[in-house]
């Protein structure tokens, strides 16, 4: 706040570096403006607002100019303090109808995915966002699923409802300090080095133009089951809006917590039946391009994926073959190799007999880490999955 007068000189005169980073004086200097006067408006030994001129005329304001400021903030008060309530307590209004309103909603349908849109759309109406996503946390498996979303699309992470979603690393997400914290989380931050290094899950979101980021835990029965994660590109959340979600996120707990677990259930039988369905085709033929293109089409069913290969490593020629490739047309899609097993995920998986799950941050990031995966990722892949086949 700013109390007196205060005299902007002209761009290229010298002013206090101090002076010229204040967002109200910055703002005054970009829109051409070389005076400033501004007087807090105080009610109750609290500021609740400025009053403030502004000039183009370099030097305007005097101290009685300052003088005559303040006396009128002394009039405009308590005015001024009555709207500030009144408005307060329309919004707190709007707050408590709109909550009324989700919690009507997500209790309407057993299903989330059928009143999401309507539930975002009253989200959107007391917090202001440019997308607003639900995503539930696998804590056992380190894992973080993408349930529902909608607002603006990121590449990468999918729009709507979970079929068209990816299950992700929870490492280095939103959702990982959440679950530890268990309150609100406020992320701002337009460096993309500074935000990479602590959530690097947040990096597609960053690069869709995202610069702002509140998630609020999803608790039941003491425990961390997902996080609702609201997004700006432009808007700073505050504590205020940690709150407004943290009653929402209270009002539909329970709803999510039913889908998942629906989802679960679901989910299990279907990979069950599908596990048996490619034991069944493998035992059935020996054609493997045959056996191969229907494992193709199964495994589409269970995992999310834009290409599939089986690849063989020869750890003393120092290189692999590809058995099965699948998806994406690359433009060796039909070769089979031998390529270099050096610096790939075929020789890491190899020499741990671990499964690895890759997030491909960026090209500088594969080229440092797995060189072996730069043609993958120039070709559009962004998250890989590699586990060993194991024989006796």
């Amino acid at each position: 706040l700013i109390s007196g007068r205060l005299t902007l000189l002209d761009p290229d005169e010298t002013q206090g570096e101090d002076t010229l980073t204040d967002p109200l004086v910055a703002m005054s200097v970009a829109e051409g403006f070389r005076s400033l006067l501004a007087v807090p408006v105080v009610a109750r030994d609290r500021v609740i607002g400025i009053l403030s001129f502004r000039s183009r005329t370099p030097g305007l304001y005097t101290k009685r100019h300052q003088a005559l400021a303040e006396r009128i903030t002394d009039q405009i008060s308590g005015p001024v303090a009555i709207n500030q309530m009144h408005r307060i307590s329309e919004r707190e209004g709007r707050e408590r109808q709109t909550l009324a309103e989700i919690s009507r909603v997500v209790s309407s349908s057993p299903k989330v995915s059928e009143v999401y849109d309507k539930f975002a759309d009253l989200v959107a109406s007391i917090i202001n966002l440019d997308r607003i996503s639900i995503g539930l946390i696998d804590e056992e498996n380190g894992e973080f699923s993408h349930l529902y979303s909608a607002g603006m699309q990121v590449d990468g992470v999918g729009h709507g409802s979970r079929s068209e979603q990816l299950t992700i690393s929870l490492a280095g997400t939103l959702a990982s300090d959440a679950l530890v914290s268990k309150s609100p989380i406020i992320i701002s931050e337009c460096d993309r080095d500074k935000l990479k290094e602590r959530f690097p899950g947040l990096m597609r979101g960053f690069d869709a133009g995202l610069r702002h980021w509140l998630g609020v835990p999803l608790i039941t029965e003491g425990s961390v089951m997902g996080v609702l994660r609201i997004a700006s590109k432009t808007y700073k959340y505050n504590e205020h809006d940690a709150s407004t979600a943290e009653r929402i996120a209270a009002q539909i707990v329970g709803t999510v917590a039913n889908a998942k677990l629906n989802d679960d259930l679901t989910r299990k039988s279907a990979e069950r039946q599908t596990l048996a369905e490619i034991s069944r085709i493998v035992s059935s033929t020996a054609n493997l391009n045959e056996i191969f293109d229907r494992f193709s089409e199964l495994m589409s069913g269970m995992v999310n994926f834009d290409q599939l290969s089986i690849t063989v490593p020869d750890v003393d020629e120092d290189s692999l073959s590809y058995v099965f490739r699948r998806g994406v047309n690359l433009p060796d899609q039909g070769a089979k190799g031998p390529y270099p097993l050096q610096n790939s995920a075929t020789q890491e998986v190899t020499r741990t007999q671990n499964s690895m799950i890759v997030d491909l941050l960026d090209e500088p990031w594969v080229a440092t880490n797995i060189p072996g995966l730069l043609m993958t990722y120039r070709h559009g892949a962004r998250t890989v999955i590699a586990s060993p086949l194991i024989s006796d």
